[in-house]
């Protein structure tokens, strides 16, 4: 019996050590062959979760891409931004989506909770440090596990195929036709406890990532911007405001912000109280382009950050 289970447990070594031979081999060819490289060289990179996914749709303004994506925390944000900003020498200016919820407790979620391990670790989990899956690992273990295979079979497929495009998975601007204020509304008036709760908490964690981000934007020698969309005067949201501006002012001085919180989009042009559809979004994104036509942005450097209100 004890030769056996010597034998069962030596077997579970070698396993384990082949399974890590091949998860290093898999991890070292995708460093090495990940496409994030875009078919054009643009000049402005738009990042951030789904407000900056619905809102600047980057056909309406010059050299500019948006890879901004639903449900994406800054931790995620960070590692796509790494591997786009190698790949991309073009860019000179990285916008991020800076808005009121992201600096709230749920944000955490968004980073080991089990829907979005689930959505963005297969996806970057190649590229995330050991100390960062140990963040993973240390709030949400079981997800980490349960997911680790889904990358292993992701990674295996582009190995088959000889095909590391990355660009087409990243995110982008998204068309929106629905126009659902009233159905919000209501929704929001029912969770309201919720949102209260949410908003009495900070996220560290997220903050840190976003600090992170303009260390990162430093290092690669490009400007970094933040922008804060238009959002609906009663977003529930939006009650956090005095917090955000406070960790604006205290974390992100040197960062300059064009912040297009209050800009006059019409009721029509909102998908709900926090997300504009396909015509406020051309909205924004005609006034965006004119901004950068004009030159806005040519006095305000990171030395130098200020917050610019604009709302109209």
């Amino acid at each position: 019996m004890g030769r056996f289970l010597k034998k069962l447990g030596l077997f579970f070594l070698l396993l384990i050590g082949v399974c890590a031979l091949v998860f290093g081999f898999q991890t070292w060819n995708i460093h090495k062959k990940a496409n994030f490289k875009f078919s054009k060289n643009y000049k402005n990179l738009m990042l951030g979760h789904s407000h900056a996914e619905c809102a600047y749709n980057d056909s309406l303004i010059t050299n500019f891409k948006n890879i901004a994506t639903s449900g994406e925390s800054y931790f995620y944000t960070y590692y796509k931004a790494k591997k786009i900003l190698e790949q991309n020498e073009a860019i000179e200016t990285a916008f991020i989506e800076f808005t009121n919820n992201q600096i709230g407790a749920n944000m955490d979620t968004w980073i080991w909770g089990n829907k979005y391990i689930s959505k963005f670790y297969p996806k970057y989990g190649s590229f995330i440090d050991f100390q960062d899956m140990g963040l993973l690992m240390e709030h949400n273990l079981s997800s980490v596990l349960n997911n680790f295979s889904v990358l292993q079979k992701r990674n295996f497929r582009m190995l088959l195929d000889d095909n590391y495009d990355f660009v087409q998975h990243i995110g982008g601007y998204v068309y929106y036709n629905e126009n659902d204020l009233e159905k919000a509304i209501i929704l929001q008036e029912k969770n309201d406890k919720n949102n209260k709760e949410n908003l009495e908490g900070i996220s560290d964690t997220n903050i840190l990532y976003l600090e992170k981000i303009v260390l990162l934007c430093k290092s690669f020698g490009k400007e970094l911007i933040f922008i804060r969309s238009p959002q609906h005067a009663v977003l529930g949201s939006r009650d956090n405001e005095t917090a955000f501006l406070r960790i604006y002012t205290e974390k992100f001085s040197e960062v300059p912000m064009l912040d297009f919180n209050d800009f006059e989009i019409p009721d029509y042009g909102f998908k709900d109280l926090g997300h504009l559809n396909h015509r406020g979004a051309e909205i924004i994104s005609k006034k965006l382009d004119s901004l950068l036509k004009q030159g806005i942005l040519n006095d305000y450097s990171m030395e130098n950050g200020r917050r610019i209100i604009i709302s109209h």
